[in-house]
């Protein structure tokens, strides 16, 4: 036995932790150790560890190039979000030894966002994979029939970490300002928006509008959505308020930005989605000026660049739809750049980028 490893206490748990819990192959094991893979393979044998069956090593081999295990130390702010895409648009599945967290979108932004939560947290980047929708009856306008479904791997160990029961992780969150702020940021970002509106300043000046501002989260798990209101409302000591539609079954928290303390939390929500965050910057930049046409000119521009973008997003999806099914895919990062690039040639606009500065 080498020398460096004569305790076989210390050698043994070494060899389970890069095994068992790092999923680390034999041939992995000595690159480590910088031993040959005979003498790890006789360690394995001298200490009886038992080594995986053939099925499960070749499943591992295949799914385990590019998904690193969960780190408890490392992770917390990984697993905040990962939670928030759960609760809101996104669906997660176990496949072979990994699981997928994915979704689908007509948006480049939410593909933006979506791709720098992954990287950020060294986690597989994203694909991306074109699908076309066949409707049987007429659909809302909103509803497009090409998209792109989007989608990232975890290795298995975050399975215990993702909880699909809402509200018990929100109140595991209550007490820890920066995580909740992390949560609900997220939520707001993947599956809310902020509505920016014009409203009359009174009766006697209907003529007269100023600039109003919401932050608005929808769904229909209205117990959830109550609490939700309840724990923000207490933690930050702001106002809530809600609105309900009977017919989809729908409820909406809304925060108005003209109240001062909704206005610093939406300062301070550490946004990464560029269409959300292009939103924020008008709330807080024009929330409770009176409206001009200049004012409008700007919002409005704004609220056209989104739209543009999505109309570009599907026109690529319909385009990489027609491809044999193996060239479909793209990597988030250069469907990102193709977009952007058709933008800025489309309507002679070589700043586009800056939608995407945060």
């Amino acid at each position: 036995m080498v020398k460096i490893f004569e305790d076989k206490q210390v050698l043994r748990e070494i060899l389970e932790r890069l095994y068992f819990e790092e999923k680390c192959s034999l041939n992995t094991i000595a690159r480590i150790l910088n031993v040959g893979h005979t003498t790890v393979w006789r360690w394995f044998k001298e200490l009886g560890i038992p080594r995986r069956a053939l099925s499960d090593a070749i499943s591992l081999a295949l799914s385990s190039t590019h998904h690193r295990p969960y780190n408890p130390s490392k992770d917390e702010n990984t697993i905040i979000e990962l939670n928030a895409l759960i609760h809101t648009d996104f669906t997660k599945e176990h496949t072979c030894r990994k699981i997928r967290v994915k979704s689908a979108t007509s948006h480049i932004g939410q593909i933006y966002f979506f791709n720098k939560i992954a990287t950020s947290h060294n986690l597989m980047p994203v694909r991306c994979a074109p699908v076309k929708h066949y409707f049987k009856k007429q659909v809302p306008f909103y509803e497009l029939p090409y998209e792109w479904r989007i989608y990232t791997h975890l290795d298995e160990s975050f399975k215990g970490v993702i909880n699909d029961n809402k509200i018990r992780y929100l109140e595991s969150l209550k007490d820890d300002k920066g995580s909740l702020l992390l949560y609900f940021t997220r939520l707001v970002e993947c599956d809310g928006w902020i509505e920016i509106r014009r409203v009359s300043c009174s009766k006697k000046a209907p003529y007269r509008e100023k600039i109003y501002a919401y932050i608005v989260f929808g769904q229909k798990n209205r117990e959830y959505i109550q609490r939700l209101g309840e724990i923000i409302g207490e933690t930050f000591n702001i106002p809530v308020s809600y609105d309900y539609y009977k017919k989809r079954g729908l409820i909406e928290l809304l925060l108005l930005v003209m109240d001062k303390r909704v206005k610093g939390l939406l300062r301070k929500m550490p946004m990464v989605h560029p269409e959300r965050n292009l939103k924020r910057k008008l709330a807080l930049k024009y929330t409770g000026e009176e409206v001009t046409d200049d004012l409008l000119r700007e919002i409005n521009s704004a609220r056209e660049a989104i739209r543009r973008l999505r109309d570009l997003t599907v026109e690529l999806a319909e385009e990489r739809y027609r491809l044999e099914k193996r060239k479909r895919v793209m990597a988030a990062d250069e469907l990102v750049e193709e977009v952007l690039k058709r933008y800025a040639e489309r309507f002679n606009d070589y700043h586009v980028e800056r939608y995407f500065r945060i």
